[in-house]
Order: C-alpha cells, then structure tokens, then sequence
C-alpha cells in the first residue's frame, strides 16, 4: 500500500475526485492518521455526495471487483463512511 499510496500523490488531475479518493483509500489500508483529514475535506470539496454513491463512482473504472472493495475498505478505514 505504500507504492500504491506514492502512486495516487503522483497523480494530480485538478478537480477530479479520484486523486484524493485514492491516498485516503492507501491512508487508510496503511492504517495512518497523517494526511487523512485534509484528503477527506478535499474529496468532500470534490465530490460531496461520494459517500452515499462510492461503489457506483469506483465501478464506474474499475471493474474487478476485489479491488473495489478493497479500496472502499481503505476508505472505511481512513474514517470515511462510504455506503456498500
């Protein structure tokens, strides 16, 4: 998670949601604290109806199924309350 986590800062595509999504999910899955609340009001910024539309946002590009989860358990885990 922590390649992973390197990848999504190197990823910066201004007023796209997946770039925050993507740190707190890695956040989040490497079970740290620093950086998560200023990605979490970025994505809120962003997108302000993600957590009730997360799996259909995140399915919408990427379809196997496993990843999606584990990217919305990254989510849980970085504290966001995204709906299954």
């Amino acid at each position: 998670y922590q390649n992973a986590y390197q990848e999504a800062l190197a990823y910066t595509t201004p007023g796209l949601f997946w770039a925050p999504m993507l740190r707190l999910a890695c956040l989040g899955q490497l079970n740290t604290k620093e950086g998560i609340s200023e990605n979490l009001e970025e994505l809120e910024m962003l997108k302000p109806d993600f957590t009730e539309k997360a799996r259909d946002l995140i399915s919408r590009y990427i379809k196997e199924e496993e990843l999606v989860n584990n990217i919305l358990q990254g989510l849980k885990k970085a504290g966001l309350p995204v709906n299954d």
